[in-house]
């Protein structure tokens, strides 16, 4: 069974746990996250995570439904930059990215007054997009809460109204979600770094270098063949027999 046009959901994560609204539900469904299970933003078990999230859709029976997700400040690291395209602009981002203390980060970024990098932990959100979507749900946006407009107090008094605007909003958005990420980062976890106009050029010099090594090799066994040329003739014709 698939979620239907009409089952809007809407999901609240935040470092202690995580805030649940429905169009089935008359009220915000609250669930902390045990220490066991995540602690620090990461994930210390993923099964426990799973069997409750299972046990928190059977109790409330929750339906197939069409879920936003949004993060709360709280579990975001940000870059603040103006010009991607500076070489040191991109050093500093770079830096920004090794220092994430994730394995595997999301970035987006973010167009406003200001141009931002928006990062966060890959593994907590994509291992709870699967743990929903397993339960016959989807996530169809994973953005920070603020791009949507919403806080925590506004969060916690979901309503139907807030529910259906949120919903109405967000494909507008969709360049802030975390499920589109943008080309122009590539963090720490795809062992790549940032493109400028010079690592995306080939480079030439090795290629070059490679052949003026060739060069060197031949012409010395060239002069090698010389001498040994010259030595069998001197030891042929230079000292005749008496």
């Amino acid at each position: 069974m698939s979620p239907t046009a009409n089952n809007l959901g809407f999901l609240y994560l935040d470092q202690n746990g995580m805030l649940i609204y429905m169009t089935t539900t008359p009220t915000v469904i609250q669930f902390p996250f045990p220490l066991d299970i995540v602690r620090d933003l990461e994930i210390i078990n993923k099964d426990l995570l799973q069997k409750e999230v299972n046990e928190l859709f059977k109790n409330n029976a929750i339906p197939p439904t069409r879920f936003i997700l949004a993060l709360s400040p709280n579990l975001l690291f940000e870059k603040v930059f103006t010009n991607a395209k500076d070489p040191q602009a991109q050093a500093d981002i770079q830096q920004f990215l090794d220092n994430i203390p994730f394995e595997r980060t999301g970035t987006i970024i973010f167009e406003n007054a200001e141009s931002k990098l928006i990062a966060t932990n890959k593994d907590l959100y994509q291992t709870l997009t699967k743990i929903i979507q397993e339960l016959g749900s989807v996530v169809e946006y994973i953005m920070p809460a603020y791009v949507l407009g919403i806080d925590v107090n506004q969060a916690l008094s979901m309503n139907q109204a807030v529910l259906n605007d949120i919903h109405r909003k967000a494909p507008s958005l969709r360049q802030y979600s975390f499920l589109v990420e943008s080309p122009a980062i590539n963090p720490k976890a795809s062992d790549t770094r940032i493109p400028n106009s010079s690592t995306n050029k080939p480079s030439e010099k090795p290629q070059e270098n490679g052949d003026k090594k060739r060069l060197f090799l031949l012409l010395g066994i060239f002069v090698i063949l010389i001498l040994i040329l010259a030595i069998v003739a001197y030891l042929s014709f230079g000292n005749p027999n008496p």
